[in-house]
């Protein structure tokens, strides 16, 4: 029985309190010149025209490269009228590149309208284009029935940086 609270009592010295873990705050030394960016910009798709529209969205000034980290788009106006494509262009060394943002349904409001969202997390570089007056990032809405106005809100957040 001794034996017993020995060990029971050496067992209860060598247990010690778990201590809280702790997160060291870091700063981003390598990029000082990384800035946070975020543009939202409406697209008004006109009743009488069906097709697709191309709008700029994001102009940068020279020497600056913008990274993308997060993309949404809310459309809203008539069934019939609803888009079926919506993607971002950019531009990079020159190219152009297509980005297709997953659109998806999310019914009708009381009223009728319908509504259709995309939102998704992104790694997409853009840099400014002198060919299109600096233009970096253009969204585009195709639909295939002309009805009704509808309207797309498209956000797109990251940040940017000096090349």
């Amino acid at each position: 029985m001794r034996n017993y609270l020995g060990i029971a009592s050496t067992l209860l010295l060598l247990a010690q309190p778990a201590l809280a873990q702790y997160s060291t705050p870091t700063r981003d030394v390598e990029n000082p010149d990384r800035s946070p960016y975020q543009e939202s910009e409406t697209i008004t798709l006109p009743g009488n025209i069906a097709g697709t529209f191309n709008v700029p969205i994001i102009t940068l000034p020279a020497n600056t490269r913008l990274i993308l980290d997060y993309a949404s788009v809310l459309c809203t106006g008539p069934s019939a009228g609803a888009p079926i494509i919506v993607s971002l262009t950019t531009a990079s060394n020159f190219q152009q590149f297509q980005h297709q943002l997953p659109l998806r349904s999310q019914g009708s409001t009381s009223t009728g309208t319908a509504v259709h969202v995309a939102a998704t997390p992104v790694r997409i570089y853009a840099d400014p284009d002198p060919n299109n007056s600096n233009t970096a990032v253009a969204a585009t809405v195709v639909r295939r029935a002309a009805s009704g106005t509808t309207t797309c809100v498209v956000t797109l957040s990251g940040h940017t940086i000096s090349i």
